[in-house]
């Protein structure tokens, strides 16, 4: 995807399940979780990798209030 694309894609985004699909379909590997987050995705940590083009380090999820 171009930057642009996932830059439209992004504004379109509501749901959780989406803004999974779309850091899959960027970065192309599963959004990171730990026991830290209960198996929940963190979306506002999702959609900052995604503006900022960096994926998510797994280290970064620990204290991530959800």
């Amino acid at each position: 995807m171009t930057r642009k694309e996932i830059l439209e894609e992004f504004n379109k985004t509501i749901e959780p399940q989406d803004w999974v699909a779309l850091y899959k379909k960027v970065f192309k590997e599963d959004v990171p979780t730990t026991s830290d987050t209960w198996g929940e995705f963190p979306i506002e940590a999702i959609q900052d990798a995604i503006l900022d083009n960096k994926p998510i380090p797994k280290e970064n999820l620990k204290g991530i209030d959800l």
